[in-house]
């Protein structure tokens, strides 16, 4: 999951790629941004379901992301896209506190 996450912000990024782990009494957050080109708000939906990357300017199967999203679930983690200050995407992950 991180993997995959990690992978793709490195491939997409223009020269820097950020990992942060920030928590709370909510729970736990795991963000991966990048500087590169992000997401455009209409296609982050369509790349987290399989095959929704393949053709796009990303290079790739297009299923990692619905993996990744899958995963995230299967912890009753929630995921979410957006943009990045660095101007790039950012993935947070929010694993809720037990």
């Amino acid at each position: 999951m991180v993997g995959n996450l990690l992978e793709n912000a490195y491939r997409l990024c223009l020269g820097e790629v950020r990992i942060s782990v920030p928590e709370s009494l909510a729970g736990i957050e795991l963000c991966v941004e990048d500087d590169g080109p992000g997401v455009p708000p209409d296609q982050r939906a369509r790349i987290l379901e399989p095959w929704g990357a393949a053709g796009s300017a990303a290079s790739g199967a297009g299923i990692g992301l619905a993996v990744v999203k899958d995963i995230i679930e299967s912890y009753n983690a929630k995921l979410a896209l957006g943009d990045s200050p660095m101007g790039g995407a950012a993935f947070r992950i929010h694993f809720p506190a037990v």
